[in-house]
């Protein structure tokens, strides 16, 4: 399911042109934009993971072609180490393992029929792990949710904080216009800002949950209150009133 708020920021985009707003579409172009380079780079690392994992297990194996023949048993621990992280049951490897038994096959036949010799060991391993992938899975996976659709456009927001003070030093007060309406735009996707008095409460109440004692015990209470404050509050202004706290 789409992201609440990537909907959203689709249905104002559709909104955006039939007004003719300029600048609101190329603002929530940007954040689409930067939330598909987001999602395929998640996608990318999955995959690059999973091929690294069945790569790693047939390289060490006996032998995925023996005496021409491809070994059944050793694919087969290719593709279970290659599906590991999204399930492996009998029925989706067995499934799995034929497709890519057959496909391996024709690789190797193909290499007879050209006079070459058959891909090597590492390669054989590679073209099963990639086989191997669900891409249902994957899918799933890199899907972003609202925080992390949260993540980008505060990332957006910052580099538009970014570019005002540098306008500014430089006296293009022409680009800081355009960098603060452009900024205009982005928080009103964005949560409020939380203010010190937020970022504490939320520090005592997740000290309190996780058992905090002191600073050995820092980054369980970031990593939650990070979490919690997500999009409302950067990790330095958290980071103070923790270590603050923790004293």
């Amino acid at each position: 399911m789409e992201a609440e708020l990537k909907s959203h920021l689709n249905d104002d985009l559709k909104q955006a042109l039939r007004t003719g707003d300029k600048l609101k579409l190329s603002v929530i172009r940007s954040v689409l934009a930067a939330i598909d380079k987001t999602q395929s780079d998640r996608q990318k690392k999955l995959i690059d993971d999973a091929v690294g994992r069945g790569v790693a297990v047939g390289t060490k194996a006996t032998s995925i072609l023996r005496d021409g023949q491809i070994e059944s048993g050793t694919v087969r621990e290719v593709v279970v180490a290659t599906m590991s992280r999204t399930g492996t049951d009998d029925k989706r490897v067995d499934e799995a393992l034929a497709r890519i038994v057959a496909t391996l096959v024709g690789l190797v036949g193909t290499a007879k029929a050209e006079g070459k010799k058959p891909p090597e060991q590492s390669e054989m391993a590679r073209q099963a792990a990639l086989l191997a992938i669900d891409n249902t899975e994957i899918a799933k996976q890199v899907e972003l949710k609202d925080p992390d659709v949260l993540d980008v456009i505060s990332r957006q927001a910052k580099q538009r904080e970014e570019s005002i003070s540098a306008y500014k030093q430089a006296n293009r007060l022409d680009l800081v216009s355009q960098e603060e309406a452009e900024l205009a735009i982005l928080k009103t996707y964005l949560p409020q800002v939380a203010g010190h008095d937020d970022i504490v409460a939320v520090v005592k109440q997740v000290i309190a949950e996780v058992g905090a004692q002191g600073q050995r015990d820092k980054g369980k209470v970031m990593q939650k209150a990070i979490s919690q404050l997500k999009g409302r509050a950067d990790g330095r202004a958290i980071n103070e009133v923790v270590t603050e706290l923790l004293k």
